[in-house]
């Protein structure tokens, strides 16, 4: 019985602090959501334009399989 009004006693003691933090909290966080969203709907397309633009030296058809290529008869 003792614990269960300790329980009750800490649970209203804490109870504004909690309701404190969610007051805090919340804002925060829907801040972020929706910053989050809006550099995702900015960076996404400038990512998709850099990816036309760069192009890599790596083909995939070409495999060199016995080694580097040679130069003049002689491997390299």
């Amino acid at each position: 019985m003792e614990t269960t009004v300790k329980h009750s006693m800490w649970s209203l003691v804490f109870a504004p602090f909690t309701g404190l933090a969610y007051v805090i909290l919340l804002p925060l966080v829907a801040i972020s959501v929706v910053a989050g969203i809006a550099i995702t709907k900015i960076v996404e397309p400038a990512l998709g334009t850099l990816a036309t633009v760069v192009s890599f030296g790596w083909r995939p058809v070409e495999a060199y399989l016995t080694g580097r290529k040679t130069k003049k008869g002689r491997r390299l």
